[in-house]
């Protein structure tokens, strides 16, 4: 069908149906009730005509060379641009790989179908999308990701605190989104991610994910398994975090710590340490925080993690070792690494062995050796 053909052809069709229109709209004895009906009435053939325009879209979509893709080949390049281009919030929601999944009515159904390609849930672009996830995601597992790199705006050079956050257009939206997902899944969550830019203040944003008034409560995170949090959130967040967790990672934020809030905060996960029993892997970092020797407990510094299979320890040796030692049971561990700081450059293998741990059997020594590895190649700044 030819250009003018089908032009010709859409007018005479959109003549047809306005005439009824023009007629009552140039007719001076038209009556307000009578306008008014024929107003609604073209507001009704514009919508419509808006449809056909899309759905003409639709069809010339349909016939480029992305759209005939099978549908193994555009799953993959979205589960591959979830990784390469996640939705963040930058003075704008920025959607990312989402973006992909509005190429074509075919990529959207396609998309929709795969129910763990929603799994992940993005909270930075507020509780509409979230929603999104959670629905599309049916009966999958849920894992919330809540980046503050990637949520909190700032000026170049310029520190943000609790007041700056309060008002941040980009937190408000992950504060919304956290709110609904607990409001209407919260039984679906098996993992919470916490991070922080270096340039966040401590104690400020990071704590109020968990001091949300939806989050504030164990209870809600009854399938909650696997934990990632900073090392710059208040001490008494331990106190919200349930004890049934099988895996938990310490990630350092990148900022300072004064000794009070390290000692505070390291207090707070040995109490929660004593009390859960089923956690079988954990990863510490110690760049910024101290060792367990700072926190005023009593002297016997014993953690029973019967179900602990798998350690590692990042940052300075001290504090590495201090928690090696403070195992009760070495003999579960399947997987020990260490990735070095400030401290080890003098320390081998067999000296951490010998010298560092007391281990009371030779058939402990001789499988943890087997299992033990040093990284060397990062280091504290």
């Amino acid at each position: 069908m030819s250009a003018d053909r089908a032009r010709a052809s859409w007018r005479a069709h959109a003549r047809a149906r306005l005439e009824p229109i023009l007629r009552i709209a140039l007719n001076q004895a038209s009556t307000a009730t009578a306008l008014a009906r024929a107003q609604r009435a073209a507001n009704d053939e514009l919508n419509a005509a808006l449809a056909a325009v899309s759905d003409a879209r639709s069809a010339m979509n349909s016939l480029r060379p992305a759209c005939r893709l099978p549908t193994e080949l555009i799953l993959q390049i979205l589960k591959s641009a979830q990784i390469l281009d996640p939705p963040r919030y930058d003075q704008r929601p920025y959607l990312g790989w989402l973006s992909l999944t509005q190429s074509c009515r075919l990529w959207r159904n396609i998309s929709i179908e795969c129910s763990t390609l929603w799994s992940d849930i993005v909270v930075c672009l507020g509780h509409h999308w979230a929603d999104a996830f959670i629905s599309r995601s049916r009966a999958c597992p849920l894992s919330v990701q809540c980046d503050l790199k990637t949520t909190a705006y700032r000026e170049p050079g310029r520190t943000i605190g609790p007041a700056d956050v309060e008002h941040d257009t980009g937190w408000k939206l992950v504060q919304q989104a956290l709110a609904h997902v607990m409001e209407t899944a919260p039984e679906r969550v098996t993992m919470l991610s916490l991070e922080t830019a270096d340039y966040l203040a401590v104690d400020s944003a990071s704590s109020d994910v968990l001091r949300h008034p939806t989050l504030s409560s164990a209870g809600d995170f009854v399938s909650l398994s696997r934990l990632s949090v900073p090392d710059n959130i208040p001490s008494d967040i331990w106190q919200l975090i349930p004890t049934t967790l099988v895996s938990l990672d310490v990630i350092s934020a990148g900022v300072h710590l004064d000794s009070e809030h390290s000692r505070k905060y390291l207090l707070g996960l040995f109490a929660w340490l004593r009390r859960s029993p089923k956690l079988f892997t954990m990863s510490l970092d110690f760049q910024q925080l101290s060792s367990w020797n700072i926190m005023p407990v009593p002297r016997v510094r014993i953690l029973h993690l019967g179900e602990l299979k798998v350690l590692r320890l990042f940052g300075k040796a001290q504090a590495c070792l201090d928690v090696l030692r403070s195992l009760h049971v070495h003999r579960t561990l399947c997987q020990l690494n260490f990735v070095t700081g400030n401290g080890w450059a003098d320390l081998y293998v067999d000296s951490i062995l010998n010298l560092s741990i007391t281990l009371t059997t030779a058939y402990i020594r001789s499988h943890i050796r087997s299992y033990i590895s040093l990284e060397t190649t990062r280091s504290t700044p």
